[in-house]
């Protein structure tokens, strides 16, 4: 039998979760491919998110990543946002909820600059809040020249705070642009989940070895 005090707190700290994440904008961009690095390879990556809620303007995100080669099939890579608060076209009214995000990233290959599999690992910390999150994601990968590629990444946000659960789909569609992908990339972004994203980023790859394309 049910133990009404417990089902209780469920609920109660379901509730609070739901609060929680409403005070803040979950991270959805990621500006890469199912591409790995070599073995030994950094690098080195900027970006730029504005978040929408219909028309309204949510927030300015600004990040930046380093990534390592651990193998030719395992990449690593510790990731840092700052989640900029805004109140539509006025300045930010909510200051209070801007928020630093820290996540470290783990991605295999599963076909060979095609597929790819990460589960990373994240951190929300404001002056309200400390809340965590895995994100399951899978990457495809579309062209393997050394000019142009484009990437689909679904993805599922799993919250974590106070004893309670929070699940959010959520999905991106970006390209990849350079005049050699092996070597840096522009890469536009748009993305969903209960927010619609539009972002770019700008990656820098120190490849200990040659490869035709990244």
């Amino acid at each position: 039998m049910t133990d009404p005090n417990s089902l209780l707190r469920n609920i109660i700290c379901t509730a609070l979760l739901s609060v929680l994440m409403s005070c803040v904008t979950p991270v959805n961009s990621v500006f890469e491919s199912a591409k790995l690095l070599d073995k030994g390879g950094i690098e080195l990556q900027g970006s730029y998110n504005a978040y929408y809620i219909e028309d309204l303007k949510t927030n300015d995100n600004y990040g930046f990543a380093i990534g390592y080669g651990v193998s030719d099939r395992y990449t690593i890579k510790l990731r840092y946002e700052r989640i900029n608060a805004l109140d539509g076209d006025f300045e930010s009214e909510f200051s209070e909820f801007d928020t630093n995000y820290i996540e470290f990233t783990n991605k295999y290959s599963i076909w060979k600059d095609r597929v790819a599999f990460s589960i990373p690992v994240g951190i929300y910390a404001n002056e309200f809040l400390t809340m965590y999150q895995l994100d399951p994601r899978l990457f495809f990968t579309f062209g393997q020249g050394a000019h142009f590629e484009f990437n689909i990444i679904p993805k599922l946000h799993i919250f974590f705070g106070d004893g309670a659960t929070g699940l959010t789909p959520g999905i991106n569609v970006g390209l990849g642009l350079s005049s050699d992908l092996s070597k840096w990339a522009i890469r536009p972004e748009i993305g969903y989940d209960s927010y619609t994203t539009f972002g770019l980023g700008l990656n820098f790859y120190l490849n200990p070895k040659e490869k035709n394309n990244y």
